[in-house]
Parts: structure tokens; sequence; C-alpha cells
């Protein structure tokens, strides 16, 4: 992140910052974002960049940062922690999720499952970055957990060893052949024994066998799945609790939408009634995300009663999958 793009996102958040000091509450957001967090704290950042209350010393977080840079929260505390906030979930969820553990990956996936459910219920952030760079981190994570089952092809043979096969392959029965040098032999295989052995192993490994096994699943529910004929309320419920109990991994496979909406069928355009959906889909959540999931809660004091069909069954699909990160911990499933 630039210097100008850092001013103009806290801009676009009614914060305007002197040009002098501009640098130090950079450095503030990028200390955050580097920092290990618990799913607690990074939940109450989502909080308050969309300017709700956040149980926590969140200004104490913030304060320390600051005072060690001679900077002080004035008159705008509430809007500079909020901008401050958002700044530090955009670049957490910026950065790659390859090369850690889902464990270690679990509170940034709790908190930007989190903002994908607001924007779900037509929340706005802060900033509207906020909700791209949280699908962008869902989509790439889903994407990674999933690629460590896909196999690549075995290890070449070594340029002798190719050549005793070639050698073998098209040498005349009967007829004599050159033998290789047994210690340019033994210093080729080693190596390439390495090597396959490595590829055995993750060709054989728990998570290619998980992945293989959801894609299937996926496919035989979609090609199973009958007419939508029943109440289109039944039917979202339905797919998404459905389709969150095939997936192997959490968050579920990046084509969620196609996946509802294919399941949902003719009801995919169909008006449906929120209460209903609430109603029907109602269950104990974890005390840390009761407030972002209004569906599962029971959808209390929500200002709209109705909603597409394929809408709703991404958003309950999402709560869903938000509250069972929550009881996961580690993010497995």
């Amino acid at each position: 992140m630039t210097d100008l793009i850092f001013s103009d996102r806290m801009r676009e958040a009614a914060v305007v910052l002197p040009p002098t000091e501009l640098g130090q509450y950079r450095s503030v957001v990028d200390d955050l974002a580097a920092a290990k967090f618990d799913a607690e704290f990074l939940l109450g950042l989502v909080r308050l960049a969309y300017g709700r209350d956040a149980a926590g010393d969140f200004r104490g977080a913030f304060a320390e940062q600051l005072t060690r840079r001679s900077l002080s929260l004035d008159g705008r505390a509430k809007q500079l922690m909020a901008a401050l906030a958002t700044e530090t979930l955009i670049e957490r969820f910026s950065r790659p999720t390859t090369r850690r553990t889902q464990k270690a990956l679990a509170p940034d996936s709790i908190a930007a499952m989190a903002v994908v459910v607001l924007a779900d219920q037509n929340e706005p952030p802060i900033h509207p970055d906020l909700a791209s760079f949280a699908l962008r981190w869902t989509h790439a994570l889903s994407d990674y957990l999933r690629s460590t089952g896909t196999l690549k092809p075995p290890p070449q043979l070594p340029p002798l060893l190719s050549k005793l096969q070639e050698d073998s392959e098209t040498t005349p029965e009967g007829a004599t052949t050159t033998e290789p040098d047994s210690d340019e032999l033994v210093a080729e295989l080693a190596p390439y024994v390495g090597e396959l052995s490595d590829w055995l192993r993750r060709s054989s490994s728990a998570g290619r066998v998980r992945a293989l096994e959801e894609g299937q699943s996926i496919s035989w529910w979609l090609l199973s799945s009958r007419s939508s004929a029943g109440d289109p309320a039944e039917e979202v419920v339905a797919a998404s609790a459905e389709l969150l109990s095939l997936c192997s991994f959490l968050p579920g496979p990046p084509a969620w939408n196609e996946l509802l909406a294919r399941r949902l069928g003719s009801a995919v355009a169909a008006s449906v009634d929120l209460q209903k959906v609430a109603a029907l889909s109602e269950r104990q959540v974890p005390d840390s995300v009761s407030d972002f999931c209004l569906l599962l809660n029971g959808l209390s004091n929500y200002p709209e009663a109705t909603a597409p069909a394929k809408s709703v069954a991404t958003w309950l699909y999402h709560e869903r999958q938000l509250a069972q990160l929550c009881e996961s911990k580690d993010g497995e499933r």
C-alpha cells in the first residue's frame, strides 16, 4: 500500500491527516496488520469499521501505537479509530494465504467472513473497499485450501536412468550395452528417490483425497437435485445447509453463488419471506458473532421483508459458515 492510496482511503472515510503525519499513521496500520491477534480482537475491528460499538480496549491498542509515534486520539477519535480499523483489516486481507496453517489463518478468516455477511445484509462499512478485500481473502483461501489437493506430474527420470530405460527398450536382445558408472548412478538416484517419495506422499495426502471427494459430492448433489416446486423459503434453507454439509474445507468453494443458483433451479428468481427463512434456520450461534448472524438469530429489526432467493441463500450460507468457523476455533471442519 502506497502513501497515496492510504491517504485517499482515509480521506474517503472522512479522515483528513496532516501530510507530515501521514507516514506515522500508516506505520500504525502496518504494525497492527502484522501483529498476531485472536478472532475476538479482529471481530472488534470489524465492528469499528462498520460504526458499531466494540467491546474491548481498542482505544488502548490504538493509543499505544499512536503515543509511540507522538500522535494522539483527539476529538475525532471514533472516526479515526474506525478508519484505522478499516485500513488494518484491508491490509490483513491483502496478505497471501499460503505458507500458514488453517489454525493461523482462522482469525482473519472469521473476520473476513463477518465482513462478507455484513455485505450480504447490505450494511455499508466506513469504506467500501473493505468488502471487496474480504471477498478476495475468502476466495484466495478457498482456492489455496483446495489447491493442496491437486497433483503435479511425477518427477522426470534423471539422465542416466532415462538412458538406461531407453537402452532397455531399444537394444536388441543379447546385445551388449555399456553399464553406467555406479557412483554416478547413485549420485543421480538419491535425489530422484527423494523427489519421487515426496510426490507419492503428496499424491496420497488426506488433503488431496478430501478435495476430490468434495468435488465429487457437490457434482452428485447438483445432478441429483430435484426441480424446485416447493416453498422458496424452504428451498433456500435446504440449499444453504446442503452445500455447507458437503464442504470439506471452510470457507467453501469459491463458486458458491453459481452452485446455490443451480440447486435452487426455478426458485432462484423468487421473492423470499425473510422472516420465514429466519424461523426455519434459527439456531444457537457463538456469542462472539451473534450480532452478525441475523437470520440464524431470528432476524429481529431488519428493515426488509422480502429478498431474492439467490441472495438470501448466499446470505444464509455465509452466516452458517461464520458460525462454524467460530465453533471450530482452528478453521478446520
